[in-house]
C-alpha cells in the first residue's frame, strides 16, 4: 500500500485549454465547428484503484471540457439573444456536448501515481444554436435538464466527500464500503449526464419544437438503454425512458414507467421540480391515451406540489380548450399569465379561448401581446395564425389576410392555413392571389384534390376552359372515387359540347355519390343528347332528393314542353318561378350583408343574373302552354 504523506488525492488540474476565455469577436455568420481538447487528471491515494482513479480523472476532464463549452456556447446564446442564466446554460451544455475520452497516461511523481485521461468534444454553432433554442422553449426538457444539473452537482460533492473519507481509513472493511459507496455514486453521475444526452436527443434535435425526430427517438432511446445498465433504478432514467415512449405514442406504457417514478418518490425522496414534471408527464400520456379527466387530476397534482409553476395552467387550460370548457380554460390560461407573464404560449392559448367564447377583441389583444414576447416560430405561427382567424371573424379580411401570410412565412408546409388563405383571397376577390396560393398547395400536398378543384373553378371563371378540365381530371386521376371532381369534369366537358363524355362523367359522379344536383346536370346533358325520357327520369329522381331544387323544375318543364306535355310543363315552370322569386329575395338578402367586392357577392350577382334570365325565359314559355 502507497503511503499518504499528507496530502489529499486532488481532482482537478487543466493541462490542455483549447479556448480562450473571451469569445466577444466570435461572430457566427456561417456555421462553426469548434473542437475542445481538455486534460483531467487524478492523483491517487493509498485507498484508491486504478479503475476508481481513472473514472476520476476522466470526470475531471469532461467537468473542465463542459466549462469550456460553457463559455463558448454562452457566447452564441448571447449573439442569439436567448437571454439564459448561466445555470440554464450550464443545464444546456451537459446535455447538448458529447465529451468523447481520446487517451489515457498513467506517470510516477515521486511515489504518487498519477493518471491523466485526455478528451474531446465537437460544437457545431448552428446546430447548438437550434438545440439551445428548442430546449429553452421546451418547458420538459428545460425543468429536467435544470433538474439534473442541480443533482450532478450535489453527485460530485458527495464523490469529493467519500474521496476525502477514503484518506484516513486503515480498515479493509471500511474502505471497501466506502469504496463502493464511491461508486455507485460515481455510476449515478454517469447515468445522470446519459440521461441528459437523452433529453437533448429526443427534444432538442428537431427544427419544429412540438415532435421529435426519428433520428432523435433512435438516439434518446441508444442513452437511455446505457443508462438503464448502469442503474435501472435511476427515477431519471425512467422519468426520460417514459417521455421516450410518450413521443412514440406508446402511452400505456409511459405511464407505467412514470408511475413506477411517483413510486420512487419514498425510496430517493425525490425534489418537488421531478414530481410535478413527472405527474405533468403522466397527464400528457392520459390525454394522448384519450383520457381527459385523468389527464386534469394529473395536472392538478403537479400544482399541489409545485404551486408556481405556470406549466400545468397551460395544459389545463389547452384541455378544457378541447372540451369546450371556455369559461375554465381562460381561468387556467389567466392564472398561467399570472405565474409567468412572459409566456407567448399562455397568451395563444388565451387569445384561441376568448375568441372561442367570442370576446374577439380581447382575443386581438392576446394574439398581438403574445408577438410582442419574441416567441419561437411554433408558437408565432399558431399566434398569426390565431390573429388572422379573429380578424376573419370581425370580417376584417385585409387583417386576416396578412396576418395567415406572417404564419406562413413562418411555416410554409402548412397545407390546411394554406387552402384557408387561398378561400379568404377568393372571398375578397383577389383570384389571382387565390389562384397561387391554390398552386402552392397542391405541391405542399399533391396527393390532395381540393387544391386542383379550386384552380379549376378559378380557370373556368377565367374563360380557360381547357385549363380547367385538366386541373379537373388531375383531381379525378388523384382520388378516381371524388364524386365532385367527375361532376365538374362533366360540366367542362358539356360546356365544350362533349355530351357523351359529359354524360359519362355525370354516370360515374353519381354511381359514386347520389345528389340531386348531379341529377340535373346529367338530365340537362340527356335532353340537349335529345334522350328526352332518361333526362325525366333524372330529374325526377332530383326532386325525390330535394323538392325544392329549382333546376330539375326547370329542365323538367323544358323536357316536358319538348314531349308535348303542355300541362306537366305548365306546373313545373309554376314551381320553378315560386322557386326563384324566393331566392332572388334570399339572394338580396344576402347581398346587403356582404362586401360588395367578395367572390361571394361576385358569385351572388351571377346567381342572380342567371335566375332573373330564366325568370323572364319561364314567362315567356307559359303563354305558348296555355290550352
Amino acid at each position: 500500500m502507497k503511503t499518504w504523506k499528507g496530502k489529499w488525492p486532488t481532482i482537478g488540474i487543466a493541462l490542455a485549454v483549447a479556448l480562450p476565455v473571451c469569445f466577444s469577436h466570435v461572430v457566427t455568420a456561417v456555421a462553426e465547428i469548434r473542437t475542445i481538447t481538455a486534460t483531467g487528471e487524478y492523483r491517487m491515494g493509498d485507498n484508491d484503484t486504478r479503475a476508481d482513479a481513472k473514472r476520476l480523472a476522466l470526470l475531471d476532464a469532461k467537468r473542465l471540457a463542459l466549462e469550456q463549452a460553457g463559455t463558448y456556447i454562452e457566447s452564441i446564446t448571447q449573439i442569439k439573444n436567448f437571454d439564459l442564466s448561466k445555470e440554464e446554460i450550464r443545464a444546456y451544455t451537459a446535455g447538448i456536448v458529447e465529451v468523447v475520452e481520446q487517451a489515457t497516461r498513467d506517470t510516477m511523481e515521486g511515489t504518487t501515481h498519477v493518471i491523466r485521461v485526455e478528451v474531446t468534444a465537437k460544437i457545431d454553432t448552428d446546430v447548438v444554436a437550434r438545440q439551445i433554442d428548442a430546449l429553452r422553449r421546451n418547458e420538459n426538457a428545460k425543468a429536467e435538464l435544470l433538474n439534473l444539473r442541480a443533482e450532478n452537482d450535489r453527485l460530485k460533492q458527495q464523490v469529493e466527500a467519500k474521496t476525502g473519507e477514503l484518506v484516513a481509513l486503515r480498515s479493509k472493511t471500511e474502505v471497501g464500503t466506502v469504496t463502493r459507496q464511491r461508486q455507485q455514486v460515481l455510476n449515478r453521475l454517469e447515468v445522470s449526464n446519459l440521461v441528459a444526452r437523452a433529453w437533448t436527443s429526443l427534444l432538442g434535435t428537431s427544427q419544429r419544437r412540438e415532435e421529435s425526430t426519428p433520428e432523435g427517438r433512435k438516439a434518446a432511446r441508444n442513452l437511455i438503454t446505457q443508462a438503464l445498465v448502469i442503474d435501472p433504478s435511476h427515477p431519471g432514467v425512467r422519468l426520460a425512458l417514459g417521455a421516450l415512449l410518450n413521443e412514440e405514442k406508446k402511452y400505456k406504457e409511459a405511464m407505467q414507467e412514470f408511475r413506477t417514478v411517483l413510486q420512487m418518490v419514498s425510496i430517493y425522496g425525490l425534489p418537488a421540480e421531478d414530481i410535478a414534471l413527472t405527474r405533468v408527464l403522466l397527464g400528457e400520456a392520459l390525454a394522448g391515451d384519450g383520457r381527459p379527466d385523468e389527464a386534469i387530476l394529473e395536472y392538478r397534482a403537479a400544482l399541489r406540489v409545485l404551486p408556481e409553476s405556470a406549466g400545468p395552467h397551460k395544459r389545463l387550460g389547452f384541455l378544457l380548450l378541447d372540451r369546450g370548457d371556455h369559461a375554465s380554460a381562460i381561468a387556467e390560461f389567466r392564472l398561467a399569465l399570472l405565474k409567468d407573464p412572459k409566456g407567448p404560449d399562455a397568451h395563444f392559448g388565451l387569445g384561441h379561448a376568448l375568441a372561442e367564447a367570442g370576446d374577439t377583441v380581447e382575443a386581438i389583444a392576446m394574439f398581438q401581446n403574445g408577438l410582442n414576447l419574441n416567441p419561437d416560430n411554433l408558437v408565432a405561427y399558431a399566434l398569426h395564425h390565431g390573429l388572422g382567424d379573429a380578424y376573419e371573424k370581425i370580417g376584417d379580411h385585409k387583417a386576416s389576410v396578412a396576418e395567415y401570410r406572417n404564419a406562413l412565412r413562418l411555416r410554409p408546409d402548412e397545407y390546411v392555413l394554406r387552402m384557408i388563405l387561398a378561400l379568404t383571397l377568393a372571398i375578397t376577390g383577389d383570384l389571382d392571389g387565390a389562384f397561387e396560393e391554390f398552386r402552392i398547395a397542391s405541391t405542399v400536398k399533391p396527393e390532395s384534390v381540393q387544391p386542383h378543384l379550386n384552380l379549376g373553378s378559378i380557370l373556368e371563371r377565367r374563360g380557360d376552359l381547357k385549363g380547367a378540365m385538366a386541373e379537373y381530371r388531375t383531381a379525378a386521376r388523384l382520388e378516381p372515387s371524388n364524386a365532385e371532381a367527375h361532376h365538374r369534369l362533366g360540366e367542362s366537358l358539356q360546356k365544350r359540347g362533349d355530351l357523351a363524355g359529359a354524360i359519362a362523367e355525370y354516370n360515374t359522379a353519381l354511381r359514386l355519390k347520389p345528389d340531386a344536383q348531379m341529377h340535373v346536370s346529367l338530365g340537362d346533358a340527356l335532353r340537349t343528347n335529345g334522350e328526352v325520357d332518361k333526362a325525366i327520369a333524372e330529374y325526377r329522381a332530383a326532386i325525390l332528393l330535394s323538392p325544392n331544387i329549382g333546376g330539375a323544375h326547370y329542365g323538367l318543364g323544358l323536357a316536358f314542353k319538348q314531349n308535348g306535355l303542355k300541362r306537366e310543363a305548365r306546373y313545373e315552370f309554376s314551381e320553378y318561378l315560386r322557386l326563384a322569386r324566393a331566392s332572388l329575395k334570399e339572394y338580396a338578402e344576402i347581398y346587403g350583408l356582404v362586401d360588395e367586392t367578395s367572390y361571394f357577392a361576385q358569385g351572388l350577382r351571377k346567381g342572380s343574373e342567371l335566375l332573373r334570365k330564366r325568370v323572364d325565359e319561364v314567362q315567356g314559355i307559359l303563354p305558348e302552354l296555355e290550352e
